[in-house]
Protein backbone atom coordinates (compact mmCIF):
# COMPACT_ATOMS: atom_id res chain seq x y z
CA UNK A 1 0.00 0.00 0.00
CA UNK A 2 2.92 2.37 0.60
CA UNK A 3 4.60 2.02 -2.79
CA UNK A 4 3.37 4.64 -5.30
CA UNK A 5 0.34 5.86 -3.31
CA UNK A 6 0.27 9.06 -5.39
CA UNK A 7 -3.51 9.50 -5.44
CA UNK A 8 -3.53 9.56 -1.64
CA UNK A 9 -0.27 11.37 -0.86
CA UNK A 10 -0.79 14.16 -3.42
CA UNK A 11 -3.97 15.26 -1.62
CA UNK A 12 -1.84 16.69 1.19
CA UNK A 13 -0.35 19.20 -1.27
CA UNK A 14 -3.65 20.54 -2.60
CA UNK A 15 -5.33 23.74 -1.46
CA UNK A 16 -8.69 21.95 -1.18
CA UNK A 17 -7.82 18.31 -0.55
CA UNK A 18 -10.29 15.45 -0.69
CA UNK A 19 -10.73 14.59 2.99
CA UNK A 20 -11.74 11.00 2.20
CA UNK A 21 -8.47 10.39 0.37
CA UNK A 22 -6.45 12.06 3.10
CA UNK A 23 -8.09 9.83 5.70
CA UNK A 24 -7.94 6.60 3.67
CA UNK A 25 -7.06 3.56 5.71
CA UNK A 26 -4.44 1.01 4.69
CA UNK A 27 -7.27 -1.34 3.67
CA UNK A 28 -8.83 1.32 1.43
CA UNK A 29 -5.52 2.05 -0.29
CA UNK A 30 -4.99 -1.68 -0.83
CA UNK A 31 -8.52 -2.10 -2.21
CA UNK A 32 -8.05 0.74 -4.71
CA UNK A 33 -4.70 -0.62 -5.91
CA UNK A 34 -6.05 -4.20 -6.01
CA UNK A 35 -9.02 -3.11 -8.14
CA UNK A 36 -6.68 -1.25 -10.51
CA UNK A 37 -4.52 -4.35 -10.86
CA UNK A 38 -7.52 -6.57 -11.64
CA UNK A 39 -8.77 -4.13 -14.31
CA UNK A 40 -5.32 -3.98 -15.93
CA UNK A 41 -4.96 -7.76 -15.78
CA UNK A 42 -8.33 -8.17 -17.49
CA UNK A 43 -7.26 -5.82 -20.30
CA UNK A 44 -4.05 -7.83 -20.78
CA UNK A 45 -5.90 -11.15 -20.73
CA UNK A 46 -4.40 -12.36 -17.46
CA UNK A 47 -6.69 -15.13 -16.28
CA UNK A 48 -5.58 -15.34 -12.66
CA UNK A 49 -4.03 -12.84 -10.26
CA UNK A 50 -2.52 -14.15 -7.02
CA UNK A 51 -2.14 -11.60 -4.26
CA UNK A 52 -0.08 -12.56 -1.21
CA UNK A 53 -1.60 -9.93 1.06
CA UNK A 54 1.81 -8.67 2.15
CA UNK A 55 2.75 -5.10 2.95
CA UNK A 56 5.02 -3.56 0.30
CA UNK A 57 7.20 -1.95 2.95
CA UNK A 58 9.73 -4.79 3.06
CA UNK A 59 13.26 -4.06 4.22
CA UNK A 60 14.75 -7.55 4.49
CA UNK A 61 14.30 -11.08 3.19
CA UNK A 62 11.56 -12.85 5.14
CA UNK A 63 11.97 -16.66 5.27
CA UNK A 64 8.23 -17.37 5.66
CA UNK A 65 7.54 -15.34 2.50
CA UNK A 66 10.29 -17.19 0.62
CA UNK A 67 8.62 -20.50 1.59
CA UNK A 68 5.22 -19.18 0.47
CA UNK A 69 6.61 -18.08 -2.89
CA UNK A 70 8.33 -21.48 -3.31
CA UNK A 71 5.03 -23.28 -2.67
CA UNK A 72 3.29 -21.06 -5.24
CA UNK A 73 5.96 -21.76 -7.84
CA UNK A 74 5.67 -25.50 -7.14
CA UNK A 75 1.87 -25.37 -7.35
CA UNK A 76 1.62 -23.17 -10.45
CA UNK A 77 4.69 -24.62 -12.25
CA UNK A 78 5.27 -21.65 -14.58
CA UNK A 79 7.45 -22.10 -17.65
CA UNK A 80 8.42 -18.41 -17.63
CA UNK A 81 8.97 -16.05 -14.71
CA UNK A 82 9.11 -12.25 -15.09
CA UNK A 83 10.62 -10.20 -12.29
CA UNK A 84 12.62 -7.05 -11.67
CA UNK A 85 16.40 -6.98 -11.83
CA UNK A 86 17.40 -7.23 -8.16
CA UNK A 87 20.64 -5.25 -8.09
CA UNK A 88 19.76 -1.92 -9.65
CA UNK A 89 21.91 0.46 -7.62
CA UNK A 90 19.91 3.49 -8.70
CA UNK A 91 16.53 2.12 -7.65
CA UNK A 92 16.65 -0.02 -4.52
CA UNK A 93 13.31 -0.74 -2.94
CA UNK A 94 10.87 -3.57 -2.38
CA UNK A 95 10.79 -4.68 -6.05
CA UNK A 96 14.47 -5.61 -5.83
CA UNK A 97 13.97 -7.27 -2.46
CA UNK A 98 11.05 -9.34 -3.72
CA UNK A 99 13.20 -10.55 -6.63
CA UNK A 100 15.85 -11.64 -4.12
CA UNK A 101 13.15 -13.62 -2.29
CA UNK A 102 11.96 -15.11 -5.60
CA UNK A 103 15.52 -16.30 -6.32
CA UNK A 104 15.69 -17.90 -2.87
CA UNK A 105 12.30 -19.54 -3.51
CA UNK A 106 13.50 -20.86 -6.89
CA UNK A 107 16.44 -22.44 -5.10
CA UNK A 108 14.11 -23.95 -2.50
CA UNK A 109 11.63 -25.38 -5.00
CA UNK A 110 14.55 -26.80 -7.00
CA UNK A 111 15.55 -28.84 -3.95
CA UNK A 112 12.13 -30.22 -3.01
CA UNK A 113 12.12 -33.95 -2.33
CA UNK A 114 8.93 -35.95 -2.71
CA UNK A 115 9.50 -37.95 0.47
CA UNK A 116 10.29 -34.86 2.61
CA UNK A 117 8.20 -32.10 1.05
CA UNK A 118 5.29 -34.00 -0.45
CA UNK A 119 6.23 -32.80 -3.92
CA UNK A 120 9.15 -33.16 -6.26
CA UNK A 121 11.53 -30.45 -7.35
CA UNK A 122 10.55 -28.01 -10.07
CA UNK A 123 12.66 -25.76 -12.27
CA UNK A 124 11.34 -22.70 -14.13
CA UNK A 125 12.53 -22.92 -17.73
CA UNK A 126 13.11 -19.20 -18.39
CA UNK A 127 13.50 -16.16 -16.16
CA UNK A 128 13.29 -12.66 -17.59
CA UNK A 129 14.24 -9.56 -15.63
CA UNK A 130 12.99 -6.06 -16.26
CA UNK A 131 14.64 -2.78 -15.36
CA UNK A 132 18.19 -3.86 -16.10
CA UNK A 133 20.54 -1.01 -15.18
CA UNK A 134 21.09 1.55 -17.89
CA UNK A 135 23.24 4.00 -15.96
CA UNK A 136 26.19 5.72 -17.61
CA UNK A 137 28.51 3.82 -15.30
CA UNK A 138 26.96 0.56 -16.49
CA UNK A 139 27.85 1.35 -20.08
CA UNK A 140 31.55 1.14 -19.20
CA UNK A 141 31.51 -1.59 -16.60
CA UNK A 142 32.42 -4.94 -18.12
CA UNK A 143 30.57 -7.09 -15.56
CA UNK A 144 27.33 -5.13 -15.90
CA UNK A 145 24.50 -7.35 -17.19
CA UNK A 146 23.32 -6.51 -20.67
CA UNK A 147 19.90 -6.66 -22.22
CA UNK A 148 20.12 -9.56 -24.63
CA UNK A 149 16.43 -10.15 -25.31
CA UNK A 150 14.33 -7.46 -26.92
CA UNK A 151 10.65 -7.96 -27.59
CA UNK A 152 8.87 -5.78 -30.13
CA UNK A 153 5.61 -4.79 -28.43
CA UNK A 154 4.46 -2.49 -31.23
CA UNK A 155 1.40 -4.65 -31.98
CA UNK A 156 0.22 -4.43 -28.34
CA UNK A 157 1.39 -0.97 -27.25
CA UNK A 158 -2.21 0.30 -27.30
CA UNK A 159 -3.18 -2.54 -24.98
CA UNK A 160 -0.33 -1.63 -22.64
CA UNK A 161 -1.48 2.00 -22.60
CA UNK A 162 -5.01 0.94 -21.71
CA UNK A 163 -3.68 -1.27 -18.90
CA UNK A 164 -1.39 1.47 -17.54
CA UNK A 165 -4.31 3.89 -17.52
CA UNK A 166 -5.90 1.66 -14.87
CA UNK A 167 -3.25 2.68 -12.33
CA UNK A 168 -4.59 6.13 -11.54
CA UNK A 169 -3.73 5.88 -7.85
CA UNK A 170 -0.08 5.49 -8.83
CA UNK A 171 -0.22 8.34 -11.39
CA UNK A 172 0.53 5.92 -14.24
CA UNK A 173 -2.30 7.20 -16.40
CA UNK A 174 -3.13 9.79 -19.03
CA UNK A 175 -0.28 11.93 -20.31
CA UNK A 176 2.24 10.27 -17.99
CA UNK A 177 1.41 6.80 -19.33
CA UNK A 178 1.71 8.05 -22.90
CA UNK A 179 5.03 9.84 -22.29
CA UNK A 180 6.42 6.90 -20.31
CA UNK A 181 5.60 4.49 -23.13
CA UNK A 182 6.97 6.86 -25.76
CA UNK A 183 10.30 7.21 -23.98
CA UNK A 184 10.58 3.72 -22.50
CA UNK A 185 8.99 1.49 -25.14
CA UNK A 186 9.28 3.64 -28.26
CA UNK A 187 5.61 4.26 -28.99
Amino acid sequence: ARLHPNMFSEEWRKANPDQARMGASREEVIRVKHDELLRAADILGVKRVIMLGEDDNKVAVEPQLVHQIARLIADEQPDILLTDYPFDQTHTECHSLITTMIFAALNEVGMYLENLDGRGQYHVKQIFMTKLPTTARGAFWSVQPRNDVYIDITPVIGLKKRAMNCFQSQAYHGDFANKFLESHDGD
